[in-house]
């Protein structure tokens, strides 16, 4: 049973049904797990973690170029970070050189990074990675595919990205200027109940509306979001949750036998969704509206 915010599925077992209790925190506000960020006409990936690399000894930055040589576009990645002695260090590395592929390395010593802005090519079929020199190439970041703007990879300071209490679907809202907003999709990486980690793309917003999307996966955490540029810089973008719980288990069909919120049985059935390969997709959606009573569902077993 779920005490204080935790999750537990399997409790309550008896002839073949479970009970999975959690305590559901009411919906309110939108920047339940990241406040309103304006657009400032780069693709933003933030972090929810304290750096995007560090280590004991400050080393040199390396950016390595790959894919298709012809895109390759002469400019510069700028890494921002600490030096040895923990002071500010910024840097824009070396220049790519035009439509060839390589490798690129800072001339300071970083400690940390912090922030990572890569700049755009001539197409999208050029990957970026950041690593450590005299170790691995993406160390500090994977291999980005070019997005045909400015990409910046920034932690979370000073857009916190804040874990949902129980695991749960998240919603994407975009608001400010209704003219600015552009029919993009932001991306929502974490883990699921397992602490395996996954992905979703969420829908697409509605151009030049004011509005959310919904997703469908139950995320235990957000490790990181990534958001497309609006048409404009007065469009905002804000992270929050559903109403759809995680089961915490693979069901291959829909067998729930009752659920409760607070004391009170609930006189209609919830909506559930079954995947018997896919934990992250088994979700529940009670009829009534969460209201920060615990929740407890009961369903059997395969």
């Amino acid at each position: 049973m779920q005490t204080g915010g935790g999750f537990k599925t399997g409790s309550g077992v008896s002839s073949g049904v479970v009970r999975q209790s959690l305590l559901a925190v009411p919906l309110g506000a939108i920047a339940t797990v990241m406040a309103a960020l304006a657009s400032n006409g780069s693709y933003r990936k933030i972090y929810n973690k304290a750096s995007l690399w560090s280590s004991g000894t400050a080393k040199k930055i390396t950016a390595t170029i790959t894919g298709v040589a012809g895109q390759v576009a002469a400019n510069s990645v700028t890494v921002i970070g600490t030096d040895a002695a923990g002071a500010p260090l910024t840097e824009v590395l070396p220049a790519f050189t035009l439509a060839t592929l390589g490798t690129v390395t800072s001339v300071g010593l970083f400690k940390t990074v912090t922030q990572v802005l890569m700049p755009a090519h001539n197409g999208t079929g050029v990957l970026i990675s950041v690593g450590v020199s005299g170790a691995g190439v993406a160390d500090v970041l994977p291999a980005w595919t070019d997005k045909g703007v400015q990409s910046i990879h920034i932690i979370d300071s000073p857009s916190v990205i804040d874990n949902p209490v129980v695991p749960r679907n998240i919603t994407a809202t975009a608001g400010g200027i209704a003219g600015d907003i552009k029919a993009i999709q932001p991306k929502v990486f974490g883990t699921n109940s397992d602490d395996q980690p996954i992905n979703e793309t969420l829908p697409a917003f509605t151009l030049i509306t004011a509005g959310s999307v919904v997703g469908s996966k139950a995320f235990k955490t957000v490790d990181s979001v990534e958001i497309p540029p609006h048409n404009g810089n007065g469009a905002t973008t804000s992270f929050g949750v559903g109403a759809k719980l995680g089961i915490g288990r693979k069901l291959t069909r829909d067998t729930t036998v009752t659920a409760f919120l607070g004391n009170v049985k609930e006189g209609v059935a919830p909506t559930v969704v079954a995947d018997g390969n896919v934990v992250e997709n088994n979700t529940f959606q009670l009829a009534s509206a969460l209201n920060g009573s615990d929740v407890h569902l009961y369903f059997m077993t395969d």
